[in-house]
C-alpha cells in the first residue's frame, strides 16, 4: 500500500531535484537530506529507517532545478538553484553567483523550472573539491546549447567553500534536460551523461582526478522525442542499468515510453534492453530504480508502473499505483505523480506537479 507523507505545518512547498547519481559506491550520508522550498523553506533528513521534516533557515529557494550534496555525516555542504551556488548556511557561496549567463537566468531569477539541470559530484582524488554540472534552456534556439561545469573548493573561505572556476563549457550542441552519473568500475572515477534534445543519443563524460574528458556520443538505437526530452535520466544503484521516460504530445493526449539500457561501467558503453510503451493519455516525467536495482519504476501523472529488470522480459510492466485525486490540502491541489527520488532509507518518494502538502 502506498503511503502519503505530510509536510507538517508547511504550505506551498515544491519537492525538488537533488542528486541524480548512482550511490552504490557513494557514502550513505551524501544523499541523506532533501532540501525543499519555493514559498516555504524546509528539509527532510533521512536515516536508514526514518525521516524528520523540519523548517530550514536559508536564503536559497528553489523552482524545479535543485542540487545539493552533504558530507558523509549528512551535513549539507552546498546547494544550487541554477542561479547561484549556496554554501552550508544557505547564503551565496564566495564567487557563487552568476551561473548560466543568458536568457533563462534573466527570465527565472528565483531558479529554473527544469528538473535535473544541476548535479554535484565529488572530485576524485581530492576530498576538498566538487564539480557542479549545469545547463540552461536558450529560447532563441529552442534547446540547451551548452553543457557547463563549475568547480568548488571547500578548503577556502573558512570551510564554507569558494567557486574557483565557473560556467566552463565542456561541450556545445543541442541537449535534452538533465544529467545522470554513476561510479566507474574502478571505484574512483565518475561517468556523467547527458541526452540529446530528442533523447536518441547520449553524450558521455569521464571525471577523473583533476580531469574532465568528453568521451564521445553514442546512438541509443531508439526513436527520439521530436519535441524535446524532459524527464529524469537515472542510473540504477549498482550502475549497470540506465533509464528514462518521456511523453510526446499527440493532439490533446500524450504517448509515453520508457527506455531501459544496460551500462558497462568499465567502458562507458550503453546497449538497449527494452522500450516500454505505457501510454495512458497523460504526461510522463518520473523514473527511478529500487535500492536493490532490480525494479524500475516510471509514471504518468495518473498511474505508477513497475518493471522487473531481472525477469528477462518475460514479465510485462505492472500497474502498482493510481492517482486517487487526494486533495492536499483542498481542491484544486491534488497529489498526482510528477518526479521520483530514492532516499537514503531505501524508499522512493514521489512529488506532485503543484503546491501540495504531501508526497507519495
Amino acid at each position: 500500500m502506498m503511503e502519503l507523507i505530510e509536510l507538517r505545518k508547511l504550505r506551498n512547498v515544491m519537492f525538488l531535484v537533488l542528486l541524480t547519481i548512482s550511490l552504490s559506491c557513494f557514502s550513505q550520508g551524501r544523499n541523506s537530506v532533501f532540501l525543499l522550498g519555493y514559498n516555504a523553506i524546509a528539509r527532510i533528513d533521512f536515516t536508514n529507517n526514518s525521516y524528520l521534516i523540519s523548517p530550514d533557515n536559508r536564503q536559497i529557494t528553489f523552482n524545479d532545478t535543485q542540487a545539493n550534496i552533504a558530507d558523509e555525516n549528512g551535513n549539507i555542504l552546498m546547494s544550487s538553484n541554477w542561479v547561484f551556488i549556496a554554501d552550508a548556511t544557505g547564503n551565496t557561496m564566495m564567487n557563487g553567483g552568476g551561473l548560466n549567463p543568458g536568457w533563462a537566468v534573466n527570465t527565472f531569477p528565483d531558479g529554473l523550472p527544469m528538473p535535473y539541470a544541476n548535479l554535484f559530484i565529488p572530485m576524485p582524488g581530492d576530498t576538498s573539491k566538487y564539480v557542479l554540472f549545469h545547463q540552461a534552456l536558450d529560447i532563441a534556439v529552442n534547446s540547451i546549447p551548452e553543457i557547463y561545469y563549475s568547480i568548488i573548493d571547500m578548503s577556502l573561505n573558512g570551510g564554507l567553500g569558494s567557486v574557483t572556476a565557473k560556467n566552463m563549457v565542456i561541450l556545445n550542441g543541442s541537449f535534452g534536460e538533465g544529467y545522470a552519473a554513476c561510479k566507474n568500475a574502478n571505484g574512483r572515477d565518475w561517468w556523467v551523461v547527458a541526452l540529446s534534445w530528442e533523447a536518441d543519443e547520449v553524450y558521455v563524460f569521464l571525471l577523473s582526478p583533476d580531469t574532465l574528458q568528453y568521451m564521445g556520443s553514442q546512438s541509443l538505437q531508439i526513436t527520439g522525442f521530436p519535441f524535446g526530452f524532459a524527464g529524469q535520466p537515472t542510473f540504477s544503484q549498482d550502475g549497470t542499468k540506465f533509464a528514462f521516460s518521456c511523453s510526446t504530445p499527440l493532439s490533446i493526449s500524450y504517448v509515453s515510453q520508457a527506455q531501459l539500457f544496460n551500462f558497462d561501467r568499465c567502458s562507458g558503453l550503453f546497449s538497449l534492453d527494452t522500450v516500454i510503451n505505457f501510454t495512458d493519455g497523460t504526461i510522463s516525467f518520473a523514473t527511478s530504480f529500487s535500492q536493490n536495482s532490480q525494479y524500475f519504476y516510471f509514471a504518468t501523472s495518473e498511474n505508477l508502473y513497475q518493471y522487473d529488470t531481472g525477469a528477462g522480459g518475460l514479465i510485462s510492466h505492472q500497474l502498482v499505483g493510481t492517482n486517487d485525486t487526494f486533495a492536499s490540502p483542498n481542491p484544486p491541489f491534488y497529489t498526482n505523480f510528477y518526479l521520483m527520488y530514492l532516499a537514503a532509507n531505501g524508499k522512493i518518494y514521489i512529488s506532485s506537479g503543484g503546491s501540495v502538502k504531501h508526497f507519495h
